[in-house]
């Protein structure tokens, strides 16, 4: 089932970058995988589903260097304040690099809540806060999930 999309995927540079990161940890894409799904390629040998079929508030960014990516808010509102504390949910991409996260006040302190690695998830309160920030080296993708 050889198709143009097929060789568009397997040429594309997410594809690459994925089978080179594989290739890395002694992994390997079977070729069936690749043609069955596509575009929507999953990023590890363990299926996500959970994470990415949420009905709730769910959203990706793509956290870059050299300046503080907001997860969630923003530099310019109030600190906000819930009757009981929305909670964020972060998980860091598979192939992505390790991100150093944290919150900010209205006023522009921020504090540094820690690190995540690759494919790993924390989840945090929101409440009398501005905005959750990230950074990182170089870029990675950053799944986000708010719940009440």
């Amino acid at each position: 089932m050889d198709t143009v999309a097929n060789r568009q995927l397997l040429k594309s540079p997410l594809h690459q970058r994925q089978t080179e990161l594989l290739f890395r940890h002694g992994l390997s894409f079977p070729p069936a995988t690749i043609r069955r799904q596509k575009m929507n390629m999953q990023t590890s040998v363990t299926a996500h589903n959970d994470w990415y079929d949420w009905s709730r508030s769910t959203y990706k960014i793509r956290v870059r260097a050299g300046k503080n990516n907001f997860l969630w808010g923003s530099a310019g509102v109030e600190d906000q304040t819930f009757a009981s504390p929305l909670i964020l949910h972060i998980r860091n991409d598979t192939f992505g690099v390790p991100i150093t996260f944290g919150t900010q006040k209205a006023g522009g302190t921020q504090k540094t809540i820690g690190t995540l690695q690759p494919g790993e998830t924390v989840s945090i309160p929101i409440d009398k806060i501005c905005g959750v920030f990230a950074t990182c080296a170089t870029e990675s993708i950053v799944n986000c999930r708010i719940i009440r």
